[in-house]
């Protein structure tokens, strides 16, 4: 039974364990009560690092028909702690002696948890230059690289081209307020988050990386790309003109939210959940709120396997479709506008297609999508499909939505992006 909205929390109850007993000598029961507390110490080791581990996939030898999908996840979420009400973050201390950059509300969603750097030092990017093999203090690259919480602030207004993908290692804030920061790489790789986690990216630009020629031939480049990370937030930055995706993410990442955002000028926008990774996103949970699609192609967002909440967002005349739900996924799609142009497909619930261009993965099941308070203009076309299988964001963490229409739209497209 799916929580009510009275809901305040929810706390998924853990496996209940059975202890046959055996009319057996003394050392048997003990061997079999010793391998008990074993697989159950495993048990809740696992619960503890946030559900099961990766399940092996098929390996190249396999044929696409060997691969069993996961199945569909169960709609319960844990709820996110959140830090205590009234919190700002903000960096510990800047060891030029400079002034504080001002605070920052914490995010709102999966990642309301996410704190950056702010237990570190500030940390000034002085120089525009890169070079990947040799990194300089003063460069982006250098301050991303450094194993510790940085707060990463511009000292001008500048463009970075990028010589190849920057990494971001943990405990991180890039905050480019206050300044015009564009971040940049025609044919290169954009920000890679590999195996990390507490990263927040505020008021920044994203322009040119890939290859925009080579889209319809599956340029692999994406401005921001999410792997196995854990609490991002991406706030108040514009994005535009990307070979792949403007953001990708896949391999299970947790705790995201992406929020008042631009993107504009671009074909595939924003996936979450990728097939070659499907027993790992099934774990994904991301909130994406208040961004602006700008005229967009598709993928606004596309949500496979995970589970995704996607409210008070503007979504304005798409080229070929607005969000799609595929794969099982769980989509609570929340007081959004979307007004369309010339294409009415305000949301599709099938793959575009069921395998990868290799054939190695497959599967063409839909997904789950609960539509709530939207407003739809210019004909869009919207519609829920097994909402009771969908969870409740309420149930993972507090929000305030705002209502659906006119003001909300003029809202958005007024303040996301870059400011």
């Amino acid at each position: 039974m799916l929580p009510t909205r009275d809901t305040r929390s929810m706390v998924q109850a853990r496996p209940r364990v059975s202890v046959r007993r055996f009319r057996r000598p003394v050392l048997i029961a003990a061997a079999i009560l010793v391998a008990g507390t074993l697989v159950l110490a495993v048990v809740l080791a696992t619960r503890t690092k946030g559900g099961p581990g990766p399940t092996s996939l098929p390996t190249r030898s396999e044929s696409p028909t060997a691969v069993q999908p996961p199945a569909a996840a169960s709609t319960a979420v844990a709820r996110v702690p959140g830090l205590p009400p009234g919190a700002v973050l903000e960096p510990a201390a800047d060891p030029a002696g400079g002034a504080r950059p001002a605070p920052l509300e914490p995010a709102v969603g999966f990642a309301r948890d996410t704190t950056g750097g702010s237990n570190g030092a500030t940390y000034h990017v002085t120089s525009r230059d890169d070079t990947p093999a040799s990194p300089q203090p003063g460069t982006l690259r250098y301050g991303l690289m450094q194993r510790k919480a940085l707060w990463i602030v511009f000292d001008a207004d500048m463009t970075i081209t990028f010589g190849g993908a920057m990494t971001i290692s943990p405990d991180k804030t890039i905050d480019g307020r206050g300044r015009h920061v564009t971040l940049t790489g025609h044919g290169q790789p954009g920000l890679h988050l590999y195996d990390t986690h507490n990263v927040i990216i505020e008021n920044v630009s994203f322009h040119d990386f890939g290859d925009t020629a080579k889209t319809g031939q599956n340029d692999p480049d994406d401005a921001i790309d999410i792997q196995r990370a854990q609490d991002i937030w991406i706030d108040h930055c514009s994005m535009s003109m990307v070979g792949d995706k403007l953001i990708a993410m896949e391999d299970g990442p947790r705790q995201v939210t992406i929020s008042w955002n631009h993107f504009y000028d671009q074909e595939q926008t924003l996936q979450i959940g990728a097939l070659s990774t499907a027993a790992r996103d099934i774990g994904t949970t991301v909130t994406v709120h208040h961004n602006f699609f700008d005229r967009t192609g598709y993928r606004d967002p596309l949500v496979a396997y995970a589970k995704a909440h996607i409210y008070n967002n503007y979504i304005f005349e798409w080229k070929t479709s607005a969000v799609r739900s595929e794969r099982v996924a769980q989509m609570y799609l929340e007081a959004n506008v979307l007004q369309a142009g010339t294409n009415r497909k305000g949301a599709i619930l099938t793959p575009a297609q069921r395998c990868n261009d290799s054939h190695k993965y497959c599967d063409g099941r839909s997904g789950f999508l609960n539509s709530v308070g939207n407003v739809v203009l210019g004909g869009a076309v919207i519609r829920s499909s097994g909402p009771n299988n969908v969870f409740l964001p309420s149930a993972a963490y507090d929000y305030r939505p705002d209502q659906a229409g006119p003001t909300l739209a003029a809202d958005v497209r007024a303040h996301a992006g870059m400011q």
